[in-house]
């Protein structure tokens, strides 16, 4: 149970033969293979603000050339902006995370699963 929110990036490097500015290479860059994954329970408000709350999201790295998921880091947040559960036009309150409750936390199938499908 829980919904889950998630953001990603695709890792970049500078190609050899210089930088921008440095006269060689043109400043191209080439995009990594490798899509870094953050994912929270919620509406990811916790992770993503300020709001003092300690802990850190599900993080993923996916290579999307081979399909290859590795968890680098469980989450530890201990609460998630959460919809009220039966009546949404509410708004949202924070809600205490159960992470044995939660698909991420106790299954590397269900973690592989979605990175795959978001490097894909």
């Amino acid at each position: 149970p829980g919904a889950f929110q998630s953001s990603s990036s695709s890792s970049s490097s500078s190609s050899q033969g210089g930088g921008f500015g440095s006269g060689g290479g043109g400043g191209r860059k080439r995009l990594s293979s490798t899509l870094e994954v953050e994912v929270a329970v919620g509406l990811g408000e916790t992770s993503a603000s300020a709001s003092g709350e300690r802990g850190s999201p599900w993080r993923l790295e996916v290579d999307q050339t081979s399909g290859h998921v590795r968890t680098t880091e469980f989450a530890s947040l201990g609460k998630a902006r959460m919809f009220h559960t039966r009546a949404a036009h509410l708004g949202v309150n924070d809600e205490a995370v159960d992470y044995s409750r939660q698909a991420l936390s106790v299954d590397g199938d269900a973690r592989a699963a979605l990175g795959r499908r978001l490097g894909a």
